[in-house]
């Protein structure tokens, strides 16, 4: 490998190190208090609460790696298997250790990009940067799926090492680091893919912010170097879909049409709506008048407007005109450098190309570049500001909206306590009423039973639908449509709760509905009814 000219321009990069982060951390600890203490507020209460829902309650009771090999997650299945000693999940572990790497990955993010950049000098915008990346809607969304939260927030740690790895081993021509580099981009799709958006934003994000501090030309050693980090992590991606195939080949579980389905292009419209819910959405003044006018399109069977989540948190509402001025000031300051100009729009681009390639519902696990991409366009605003007093004003606006958004994640939290609450009476219900039956008619405690529809989540005034985000209203109980077939999660759900159910899930002929028409709903005394001396079957709902 040739020896590139530009070293003198990235000698800044020797700074970043293990030892670097810990003096980092000592000259900011009151940074990394404030950071731990939001955490605590938004999170905490799971520490001493601990909710978990769907896929959580199906390991805790088959002890087994779900499908997550099938849908290209063998990286995944491998820290399961490393992490979880024995097979005996801790939900309460599960939670500390997600907190941590939370922890450890808002503080390793803020350092690196102070590394690259004199933007994040003064301890405001380094406040700034780390309470919008802490109080990402994402990792609200992760802490749910408890039983992965833990691998899927600790590869978000890698993402910066993988970057200086990457520019490091070719600026330096260290070859050990481009092959670890490699290999992290590898594993870290291995683990969860969404992370390989928030990996490009992050190296588009550091090369822009290299630019305006060296101001750079676009000069040949620099597309060439461009070109190779581009050759590397796509050469990754492409070897890890190549061992996916082999990986899933080989898997004996059922194959799923999960990824399939995750890989289709968008409509404008779907789009439009995430974006909307990105971004003015979390106003409520406007949210409250054209979210209805979306719900009613979405219960109407409109599929373009499924996705619309009520009073959901996805990014600050200052995005939109952060963003703006983050285009206007970049444009300014490229003197005509495409290189540069190309970084720019290549990391706007990272914002949505989840989202366009989502098909029809767009999940919120393509958010993982959103906390990032917020913390890092509002501190290239706030670098870009002149005047003092103007400065001080759009601080102060960050900061405000910082804590309105760290107290709206901790009520969607929350939340979702209550919804697990309400979730654990509901199995205590169902159970009863299960052995109730069975020893009224004299049954077996082992036959096989169904149950249809869910219960719909009953919401007080100290509830937040915490939609997608967290999954406020998602449990074991209240999952997917009213025909949705539930029953495994809830037989799952009861028997993680300590409960000795002994009836397995029914499992209904393909096509075929249960007859439910002479029962009541639960919790009615005529919820349960024997069929052909076959099943159970149990009436949730209508």
């Amino acid at each position: 490998m040739p020896e590139l000219s530009i070293r003198d321009d990235f000698s800044y990069l020797k700074n970043f190190s293990t030892r670097g982060f810990f003096d980092f951390l000592k000259k900011n600890r009151f940074l990394a208090a404030i950071v731990a203490l939001s955490i605590m507020i938004m999170y905490g209460v799971k520490l001493i609460s601990c909710s978990y829902g769907v896929d959580s309650d199906l390991y805790l009771e088959y002890k087994k790696y779900l499908e997550w090999i099938s849908i290209g997650r063998f990286g995944l299945v491998l820290l399961q298997k490393i992490c979880i000693a024995g097979e005996v999940f801790n939900p309460f572990a599960a939670i500390f250790f997600s907190l941590i790497f939370l922890f450890v990955g808002t503080l390793l993010f803020t350092y690196l990009t102070n590394v690259f950049s004199r933007k994040l000098d003064s301890f405001v915008a380094k406040l700034v940067f780390a309470l919008t990346f802490v109080s990402g809607a994402v990792w609200c969304e992760q802490l749910y799926f408890t039983v992965q939260a833990a691998e899927c927030i600790f590869i978000m740690i890698l993402v910066p090492v993988a970057v200086w790895l990457i520019f490091n081993g070719f600026v330096f021509n260290r070859k050990c680091h481009l092959i670890a580099g490699a290999f992290l981009v590898f594993f870290m799709a291995s683990v969860y893919q969404g992370v390989l958006a928030l990996l490009m934003g992050t190296i588009l994000a550091c090369f822009i912010l290299h630019c305006d501090e060296t101001r750079c030309s676009c000069s040949r050693d620099y597309i060439i170097l461009c070109l190779k980090i581009l050759a590397l992590v796509f050469g990754s991606v492409a070897l890890y879909f190549i061992v996916n195939k082999i990986v899933t080949a080989l898997d004996s579980s059922r194959g799923m049409a999960y990824l399939t389905d995750s890989f289709k292009i968008s409509s404008p419209v779907q789009l439009a709506i995430y974006l909307y819910t990105l971004t003015l959405g979390n106003i409520d003044c406007i949210n409250s008048l054209v979210g209805p006018v979306i719900a009613s399109h979405a219960q109407s069977g409109n599929s373009a407007f499924e996705n619309i989540v009520e009073s959901s948190t996805y990014a600050n509402w200052l995005l939109i005109p952060s963003v703006l001025a983050f285009v206007l000031e970049a444009l300014r300051n490229s003197k005509r450098n495409p290189l540069y100009v190309c970084s720019v729009f290549g990391f706007l681009l990272c914002i949505i190309i989840f989202p366009i390639v989502s098909g029809g519902s767009v999940p919120d696990r393509v958010q993982y570049i959103v906390p990032f991409a917020s913390a890092f366009v509002f501190v290239y605003f706030l670098g870009s500001i002149s005047r003092r007093k103007l400065w001080v004003c759009t601080c102060a606006v960050l900061l405000v909206e910082n804590f309105f958004y760290i107290q709206r994640i901790s009520s969607i939290v929350y939340s979702d306590k209550i919804r697990f609450d309400n979730d654990k009476r509901t199995a205590m219900l169902v159970y009863e009423r299960i052995a109730e039956f069975t020893e009224d008619n004299g049954l077996s405690r082992n036959i096989p039973i169904y149950i249809s529809g869910k219960v719909n989540v009953s919401r007080t005034s100290n509830y937040i639908c915490g939609g997608d985000p967290g999954n406020g209203t998602q449990g074991s109980f209240s999952y997917g449509s009213e025909r949705r077939d539930n029953t495994c999660s809830i037989i799952s759900f009861i028997r993680s709760l300590g409960y000795d159910l002994h009836n397995d899930a029914y499992s209904m002929p393909d096509g075929k509905e249960p007859d439910i028409s002479d029962l009541t709903s639960f919790p009615g005394k005529n919820c349960l009814k024997l069929v052909d001396n076959e099943y159970i079957l149990m009436k949730l709902s209508d």
